[in-house]
């Protein structure tokens, strides 16, 4: 009896998790789909580690920043350091806040340099070789926060700088603050579900 009533459990369990699925289906379609916000990406592999963000600031005709087919998604090589400029959609609204998800927390080194409101390049670094505490929001993904009015006043694209031990795939989201701290509750909700059911 006591074997059924554990079976029993573990199913309605698994039965919460089917449901938690299914009711984070229900996102709105920007939501689910937060790379809408990314109008292009490109890539500029820098093998011998080199170039410099002034070298990007300046825009030396030597830099040759090559489009990539998808705006959600980045590859890096292993040992070779990649600068990516992200262009953000023309849908930003400047009195909003976004945030900028890279779904890969092992990265070795990321760098971020992002516009602020007063036009000035803001240069945050961290990365899994550096302590968490690095990190401008405190998540298990990198996350970087940006203004919409700063997007919008300076026209300006996101510029990462990302060297890995190992050759990896990068998710790369732009998110409505708001939007990005709903998908995270529904995030953690299916987490905690499945989990729960497995134990």
């Amino acid at each position: 009896l006591k074997r059924l009533e554990g079976m029993f459990i573990k199913l309605i369990s698994f039965l919460l998790v089917l449901y938690s699925l299914t009711a984070c289906k229900q996102i709105d379609e920007t939501v689910s789909n937060p790379r809408l916000l990314v109008d292009s990406i490109y890539v500029l592999e820098d093998a011998e580690g080199k170039v410099v963000f002034t070298d990007i600031q300046k825009q030396l005709s030597t830099l040759d920043f090559s489009p990539q087919k998808q705006t959600n998604l980045v590859e890096i090589k292993a040992n070779v350091v990649s600068w990516i400029k992200i262009i953000p959609s023309k849908a930003i609204l400047a009195d909003k806040n976004y945030i900028l998800e890279l779904n890969r927390p092992t990265l070795d080194v990321v760098t971020a340099h992002i516009k602020t409101n007063d036009g000035i390049w803001e240069t945050i670094s961290t990365g899994d070789s550096t302590p968490f505490d690095s990190r401008s929001i405190r998540h298990e993904n990198f996350l970087f926060s940006l203004s919409g009015q700063a997007l919008k006043n300076h026209d300006s694209p996101i510029y990462l700088k990302i060297k890995n031990h190992a050759f990896t795939a990068v998710s790369v989201k732009l998110w409505e603050e708001k939007r990005f701290i709903n998908a995270d509750k529904h995030n953690s909700l299916f987490k905690g579900l499945y989990f729960g059911a497995l134990a």
